[in-house]
């Protein structure tokens, strides 16, 4: 029997913290979750904007996710006076809906809530992009690095960029080994798992083989995913970088913007105290040489600034950007003409979902032209 919803959003008022979080590891809480989450999208009962109704000459079609982090794009939209459509990718027939819509391009932020629709994201973006010969944004290159550390860190070893030592095991046998020879504490990560969920310190070797053990054998469930999604068959392991912070420098378009997380506990990704401060010229040069390299047009680069250079932690192609107060360091950086321009302003809207929508009209105009 399902308890009514209103009696869930009750009960979770007044139930402790520790309390819930006992019970979304043993109990699956996620058809609650996903339906108070609709629930608080603003946008669910709005119209869409037709073309008529646009600026522009072009419609863009937002593909829904269950975690309603596409209503982003809806508010950008709308704020900018868009058309768009939106899709549900989760049906069986999903493809008629996808050819008929006549959209322009398609904005995508992908379920990872399970492993299994992180899946089907990536299998059928893939048929629309590449058989169905349609647009999205940000492109699947892009898409194919979000919330997959694994994925990250084959990429920066095959363009040799310089991040935190990382291994990934799928033999028991090989990690044991590697165990007994490297230097403590070290960080297991999970490949899904969004701020430091599925992040952990181990602190000497006997803690480590437990956990790598659990981890191969039976599997992990990140903080606040659900009990029946485990992470299993394989562990991520990575040196332990000392650090007070950590920069966020995120490209959409030609825009290069920041953040910078400070540390709280132990670690500075996830601590949700976040501020605005215009980094270092070297450590923009530095982002837009990696975004470079992968041709990257929306993609966030979390650094870690040691004395011996930069270090890439993190890549994230979609983030989520809760707001802070505009101060004076508040704004974007722009490379033109072989300089830095700072342009002041909330360049962090809607998730920068604004960013992104001004950067694909713009796109699409120069097409027009061509």
């Amino acid at each position: 029997m399902k308890i009514p919803i209103e009696i869930v959003k009750t009960v979770n008022k007044v139930v402790p913290y520790r309390i819930k979080r006992i019970i979304r590891r043993r109990f699956s809480t996620l058809d609650y979750e996903l339906e108070l989450r609709h629930e608080q999208n603003p946008y669910r009962n709005v119209p869409e904007l037709k073309l008529h109704e646009s600026r522009y000459p072009f419609t863009l079609g937002i593909i829904r996710d269950l975690s309603q982090y596409h209503a982003n794009y809806i508010a950008a939209c709308r704020e900018l006076r868009v058309a768009y459509k939106t899709l549900d990718i989760f049906k069986s027939d999903w493809q008629k809906e996808f050819e008929i819509c006549n959209c322009d391009i398609f904005l995508v932020w992908p379920e990872v809530t399970l492993t299994v629709w992180r899946e089907m994201f990536d299998e059928r973006l893939k048929i629309l992009t590449e058989e169905l010969n349609k647009e999205i944004f940000p492109s699947y290159k892009e898409i194919w690095f979000y919330e997959n550390k694994r994925r990250v860190r084959e990429w920066l070893v095959a363009h040799d960029i310089p991040h935190p030592r990382t291994w990934i095991f799928y033999k028991l046998e090989e990690a044991m080994e590697f165990l007994k020879t490297v230097n403590f504490p070290i960080v297991r990560k999970t490949a899904l798992g969004a701020g430091s969920h599925g992040v952990k310190i181990l602190y000497n070797r006997k803690e480590a083989e437990k956990d790598v053990k659990m981890a191969i054998k039976k599997g992990i469930v990140p903080e606040r995913m659900d009990p029946r999604d485990k992470q299993w068959g394989y562990v991520i392991l990575q040196e332990y970088i000392p650090h007070e912070y950590e920069w966020r420098i995120a490209r959409i378009g030609d825009s290069f913007i920041f953040r910078k997380k400070i540390k709280r506990g132990a670690f500075a990704s996830g601590s949700g105290v976040l501020v605005y401060e215009k980094p270092p010229i070297e450590l923009l040069n530095f982002a837009k040489w990696v975004t470079d390299i992968g041709n990257f047009k929306s993609m966030a680069v979390d650094i870690f600034e040691t004395k011996d250079g930069y270090l890439v932690n993190e890549l994230q192609s979609l983030f989520g950007a809760r707001p802070l107060p505009v101060t004076k360091e508040t704004g974007r950086f722009i490379f033109k003409d072989g300089e830095w321009i700072f342009e002041h302003g909330d360049f962090y809207k809607n998730a920068a979902a604004n960013l992104r929508v001004e950067y694909v009209i713009q796109q699409l105009q120069q097409k027009r032209k061509k």
